[in-house]
């Protein structure tokens, strides 16, 4: 048989067309990874297999796992939803259940997570479509937040007749915070607004029909005291995922992460440290600046007051937190009062484990050599490993008043209950999304599922704060002294309600 070229050019178009079309299912995200091609979607079989893992991971590894949830509740929940897992569904989806599953648990530092794969064929994906407008939460209120919006700020009423009150009960499911049902995070609410919407929406629709929802959405919002409402369409992932602005209630201006302003004519200064979590290097260049800092101070004798702004700081480096509470506390204070962990060799675990963020071999070092065997399965930090903090030179001795909202957490809700604890300072703002007395984390472990390649991670140890009342008088977590949210029309012209409170107290 003669072939000739005209013949195997057409060949070679039908094969190049087979081959990319593989790559570009319509239903799901084709995702290459180190491991060979990851499925867009899963069977029954491949799903129920990670959400076991998932589980299992939790109960082995996680320090505290029923501490906000009774046992057999948390356990009959993920039955329920082990249960939901009866037909091939997409990763997304698992990814849904997954993020249920973990959010039950109460836990700011166990969350579920796309590999860096997935991440990129998502953005890539210009199926898949998401709400095209920004949201973000305050004092019980959704406001819309992004420019294409037909009322930028106004207030949300419902969108595609999900009401705000429904939207608000809906989406609290996905978020992580320590504690009990009234500890929320404000800003993690519109943060990811728009995927957990899609996760709880639109993704139910997906799974029902195969189908991407294309339709626009419909808004209803209060402007001028009148309703109105407005069409409008959705886009891929990739666009709403960099089009989320910064949400006004975040007053900061400059890009760094600590600042001292000094009013010598009112004789206070405001400190504010947005995070404590920092590289090897600006590790070095924070403590210097906190050092500085209070040197200057102790030199300025009319400044009485000090305000300590540490809304929106999620936490990060303990030692960071501890050093700077050298600085505040005004005496002897324990990194904690004691941590446990069920892991001390991470590496023997039956899954596909590393340590996140960090060094393997160092942590698995320090599990191994700082913990004592209390039982079978529990281990203990050994009481001459923790470090012990005295008061530092140059340390405040003034009035001090400390600024939280919902976006304080973790080490930095740890530095707020230390303080008032202690009795050391006045809280101000809003609840932090932390328990009052306590945390699990030190060190996190990410564990791989192994057919949907997500990635779930862990907190190794339960830690509690060194404190000398241990529990609070209610289930909230830390309570402030004075209860303050930021108001939305101050915030609009520039002016900080909370901040402005706090000067008030000022002596």
């Amino acid at each position: 048989m003669r072939i000739n070229s005209t013949t195997l050019f057409l060949i070679f178009t039908v094969l190049l067309l087979t081959f990319s079309c593989k790559d570009k299912l319509t239903k799901g995200v084709t995702i290459r990874t180190e491991y060979g091609r990851q499925k867009d979607t899963l069977t029954t079989e491949e799903a129920s297999a990670d959400f076991n893992t998932l589980i299992s991971a939790l109960k082995t590894i996680h320090p505290a796992l029923y501490k906000y949830t009774p046992e057999a509740e948390l356990n009959g929940y993920f039955d329920s939803l082990r249960a939901s897992i009866k037909t091939r569904i997409s990763v997304i989806s698992l990814y849904n259940l997954a993020r249920l599953a973990v959010s039950r648990i109460k836990c700011s530092h166990t969350f579920i997570k796309f590999n860096s794969q997935i991440q990129t064929a998502l953005q890539n994906d210009y199926n898949m479509l998401f709400l095209n407008f920004g949201v973000f939460y305050n004092a019980g209120h959704f406001y819309l937040n992004t420019e294409d919006t037909p009322a930028k700020f106004s207030e949300l009423i419902s969108i595609n007749g999900h009401t705000v009150p429904e939207l608000y009960a809906d989406l609290s499911k996905y978020t992580t915070v320590d504690g009990g049902e009234n500890c929320i995070d404000s800003f993690q609410l519109g943060e990811d607004f728009y995927y957990k919407y899609y996760l709880n929406y639109d993704l139910k629709k997906f799974a029902a029909t195969h189908k991407y929802d294309e339709s626009p959405a419909q808004i209803t919002y209060k402007r001028n005291n009148h309703i109105e409402t407005a069409i409008i369409k959705k886009r891929p992932f990739g666009f709403a995922y960099y089009s989320n602005p910064q949400n006004p209630l975040n007053l900061y201006t400059w890009d760094e992460d600590y600042d001292l302003a000094i009013n010598d004519s009112e004789g206070y200064a405001v400190l504010t440290v947005k995070t404590f979590a920092f590289s090897k290097e600006r590790s070095k260049a924070f403590k210097h600046y906190v050092e500085n800092s209070f040197n200057l101070l102790s030199f300025k004798k009319n400044i009485k007051n000090l305000v300590i702004d540490i809304r929106n700081n999620a936490g990060g480096d303990i030692d960071l937190m501890d050093y700077f509470s050298s600085f505040t506390l005004g005496c002897t204070f324990k990194r904690c009062l004691s941590a446990k962990t069920k892991v001390r060799n991470f590496k023997s675990l039956p899954f596909e484990t590393q340590v996140y963020d960090g060094a393997n071999d160092y942590v698995d070092s320090i599990l191994m050599q700082d913990y004592d065997s209390i039982n079978r399965n529990e281990f203990a930090l050994k009481q001459l490993k923790i470090p012990v903090y005295q008061q530092a030179k140059n340390s405040f001795n003034g009035k001090i008043i400390i600024l939280t909202n919902h976006g304080t957490g973790s080490a930095a809700t740890y530095f707020a209950s230390l303080h008032q604890d202690r009795k050391r300072a006045v809280i101000v703002g809003e609840d932090p999304n932390g328990d009052y007395s306590g945390l699990s984390c030190f060190y996190q472990l990410s564990v791989t599922l192994p057919n949907s390649r997500l990635e779930v991670v862990i907190p190794v140890a339960d830690v509690k704060f060194d404190l000398i009342n241990q529990q609070p008088k209610n289930t909230r977590g830390l309570v402030p002294d004075f209860i303050v949210s930021q108001k939305l029309d101050e915030a609009l012209k520039g002016k900080d309600t909370q901040l402005n409170f706090a000067i008030t107290l000022t002596e």
